[in-house]
């Protein structure tokens, strides 16, 4: 290499090392004038936590049943000959809720009745020479064949008697049957004939209905219950219904039956919720919100749940010491719900919590309380 070269080289070597002396020079002065600037303390608010109640629960919706319910069918065929009850009626067991004509039934009952009566009277003398053919075959006054004749005799007569008397009460039963009475205490909710409709004895069609009966003094809804959550419905201390009608009332029930079989299509299993309706404020066919309550705390210390974080470590909290100075504080959680986490350990009442601000804060750093 020439030396005109070689210095030349070593010229531009030696500008390429004062320019980077000179940026690094202007990079580190900015950044120290950069570290000079003020930058405020985080904001934070504080509160302490609540005391109140906290609890899981799972949410189903269903329809309100009545607790019992019936269709009604008359038993015997025949025409309407009056109704004692119309929508909305509210019967008891036992009462007459219609009248089928009796007039046929009736005429069939004497009948049967006059039948029997002959029936009865020759069995009885029937009865009368048996027992006397017994005292005279006691004295040698007949042959024993008298006997056996007058045996047979009443044997043959009381069968009959038996026979007339058994379709005596059959009689009786349909005639009994005319009445269509109440087979539970309830209200009607349907009618569907007027007095002189001529009604068949059959449970096969529809039409042969008379009336709808419910019994709504207790209510029932079937929840499908997840396959997951089987396990929680011992745990089950209240259930509390809401209905679209009384917005502002809560309905209390309990869980009465567990189906112990799950719905293969949909691995759900059916369970029963039965409230009490002693005013008849609930109907069936009504659309209800039902929440199964379980793991209820009462008189426990609640923090929202966004102000309690945790690392590998556990949960915890920023709490506010003196100086204003910001602590990580580990909790020890219990039930959570709705955005509430319950509080079983490491914090007390009077503690101050971060409320506001707690993202943009750490362990030992100073902070300014909002007012």
């Amino acid at each position: 290499m020439s030396k005109t070269r070689k210095k030349t080289y070593l010229i531009a070597t030696t500008v390429v090392v004062i320019l980077a002396l000179l940026i690094y020079v202007r990079i580190k002065a900015n950044a120290d004038t950069a570290a000079k600037v003020f930058r405020p303390m985080p904001v934070v608010q504080v509160s302490t936590a609540q005391q109140g109640s906290i609890e899981r629960t799972l949410s189903f919706t269903g329809d309100i049943d009545a607790i019992q319910e019936a269709s009604i069918f008359p038993r015997v065929n025949g025409n309407i000959e009056d109704e004692y009850v119309n929508i909305g009626s509210f019967v008891t067991k036992g009462q007459v809720l219609a009248l089928i004509d009796t007039t046929v039934y009736s005429e069939n009952a004497r009948q049967v009745r006059g039948v029997y009566l002959q029936a009865e009277a020759t069995m009885e003398n029937d009865k009368l020479t048996y027992e006397r053919d017994k005292s005279l075959l006691s004295q040698n006054l007949i042959a024993k064949q008298d006997l056996d004749n007058a045996e047979a005799a009443y044997k043959v007569a009381l069968a009959q008697e038996q026979a007339a008397s058994a379709t005596l009460k059959n009689a009786e039963i349909q005639l009994g049957y005319c009445r269509v009475d109440a087979p539970f205490t309830g209200y009607v909710t349907r009618r569907f004939f007027d007095p002189g409709t001529y009604v068949t004895a059959s449970t096969n069609s529809s039409s042969s209905t008379l009336f709808y009966l419910a019994d709504i003094n207790k209510v029932k809804i079937f929840v499908n219950v997840l396959e997951e959550d089987i396990p929680i419905l011992p745990k089950v201390e209240d259930a509390q219904i809401s209905v679209d009608a009384y917005p502002n009332t809560v309905f209390h029930g309990k869980i009465t039956r567990i189906s112990q079989q799950l719905d293969l299509s949909t691995r759900t299993m059916p369970v029963e919720v039965d409230i009490d309706n002693p005013n008849g404020l609930l109907k069936p066919g009504m659309f209800a919100n039902v929440t199964l309550i379980y793991d209820k705390a009462a008189n426990t210390m609640i923090l929202p749940t966004q102000v309690v974080m945790s690392d590998d470590s556990g949960s915890y909290v920023y709490t506010l010491g003196s100086g204003d100075i910001v602590h990580k504080n580990y909790v020890k959680i219990g039930v959570t719900h709705d955005n509430q986490d319950q509080i079983l350990a490491g914090l007390s009442d009077n503690d101050p919590v971060v409320f506001m601000g707690y993202d943009v804060v750490h362990d030992g750093m100073r902070v300014r309380v909002a007012k």
